[in-house]
């Protein structure tokens, strides 16, 4: 069985939202896992991180 999906609206000055984008460009697993208990918590985490990146690129904030 899935878990409910849960939908975030977030509305953020231009500035923020290309820098957080540029986070998610440049993090890899292993700052996740830094932050993370268990390699499956970084997995969630760096998965969440990229849905997030997607919004943002949907939102035509997508650095190069």
């Amino acid at each position: 069985m899935s878990e409910p999906s849960i939908k975030i609206t977030a509305e953020l000055p231009a500035d923020q939202a290309w820098a957080l984008a540029e986070f998610f460009k440049r993090a890899g697993f292993s700052d996740y896992r830094n932050k993370a208990q268990t390699d499956d918590e970084a997995y969630l985490m760096r998965d969440a991180a990229e849905s997030l990146r997607q919004a943002f690129a949907d939102a035509s904030i997508e650095p190069r």
